[in-house]
């Protein structure tokens, strides 16, 4: 059978279309540095398939929906053009009603569009959420495993096998809009931040520091501080201590960034723990790029954000967002020396 590509948007508003919630939510477009009004709709398809990418296929009405937030899932299988097979034997029939909410395991989509999107079709699908069997999503990690089981006990979760070749059709698939990623919902990071507090004991650990830099491993070859040790130096004089975020399990990294006063980091998944810090808290971000989705979550947070450009340095083994970031000294010392000072 072959299937014709279709928008979610222009698949969604077909007609007879059971569509299960509909609401339009005020968001954040950070690479256009403006604010945007985003429809988030669910719709409810009768022997929906879904694959490892997320995507919507549609045998009745032989149409594969294939755009989604992020550009790795955004193609269908670019070798099968515009028109799409899908093979009986590579379908796996599963009787029972799915939500689909996909997902990624980097840290950042975790806690920025994976969970900002459940909580919004949990929220806008009410009473229809208690004939939700199951909730589809990417294979998470260890600790993610563990975190979905501590914010959402009452949730069965599938992962799917990562083929989008294979097939999983469900008796009812419950499918939402997925939001680009340049779109950042304060209200649904707000209820992330929430649903989070909620199921965490967020008290601060004693002797936490209160000025903090999300620092890279040195020993990863990938967006690190260049000329480290005058960074280092610099910070060390401004009270500002170095972290990496993936030494501190996920209870310690809500405590060290909502109990901090000053937050400074290098373009990373680890500046999603933003998301914990206070009203009004001031964040030195150092990015390789602008507009930068950190600057954008800062603002949706409503902190204090500044953006320092930061120069990839030579690499020829490395995409230049991946090579290691430098800041000039007397940058960052004046950076550091204005936002620290308003502290007092």
């Amino acid at each position: 059978m072959l299937l014709k590509t279709e928008t979610f948007d222009a698949y969604s508003h077909l007609a007879h279309m059971q569509v299960l919630a509909d609401r339009k939510f005020e968001g954040i477009d950070w690479a256009r540095r403006r604010t945007r009004t985003s429809e988030f709709r669910i719709v409810m398809v009768e022997n929906g398939v879904t694959n490892s990418a997320f995507h919507l296929i549609d045998l009745e009405r032989r149409l594969y929906v294939s755009d989604q937030q992020n550009k790795r899932f955004s193609n269908p299988l670019a070798e099968w053009g515009g028109a799409v097979p899908v093979l009986s034997d590579v379908v796996h029939d599963h009787d029972e009603t799915a939500l689909l909410i996909g997902g990624m395991r980097n840290h950042w989509h975790f806690l920025i569009n994976f969970l900002p999107r459940l909580l919004m079709a949990r929220a806008l699908l009410g009473p229809e959420l208690d004939g939700v069997d199951s909730v589809i999503i990417n294979t998470p990690t260890p600790a993610q495993r563990k975190f979905l089981a501590r914010v959402f006990p009452d949730v069965r979760f599938r992962e799917l096998p990562e083929d989008r070749t294979q097939g999983h059709r469900f008796r009812r698939l419950l499918y939402p809009s997925f939001l680009p990623n340049t779109v950042l919902v304060p209200e649904a990071l707000h209820a992330t931040r929430a649903a989070i507090g909620a199921a965490f004991d967020t008290a601060p650990i004693p002797d936490t520091p209160d000025r903090i830099f999300v620092d890279r491993d040195p020993k990863i070859p990938r967006r690190r501080l260049a000329v480290r040790h005058v960074g280092m130096r610099i910070l060390e004089r401004h009270g500002v201590v170095p972290i990496i975020c993936e030494k501190h399990d996920l209870r310690s990294q809500i405590a060290l960034f909502s109990r901090a006063q000053f937050v400074a980091g290098l373009h990373g998944a680890g500046l999603a723990n933003i998301l914990f810090c206070a009203p009004n808290t001031p964040v030195l971000i150092l990015d390789y790029k602008w507009p930068s989705e950190m600057h954008g979550l800062a603002q949706a947070m409503g902190l204090r954000p500044f953006t320092l450009l930061a120069q990839p340095q030579p690499d020829p083994d490395r995409e230049p967002r991946l090579r290691d970031l430098k800041v000039p000294g007397k940058q960052l010392d004046a950076a550091l020396t204005a936002f620290l000072g308003s502290l007092g």
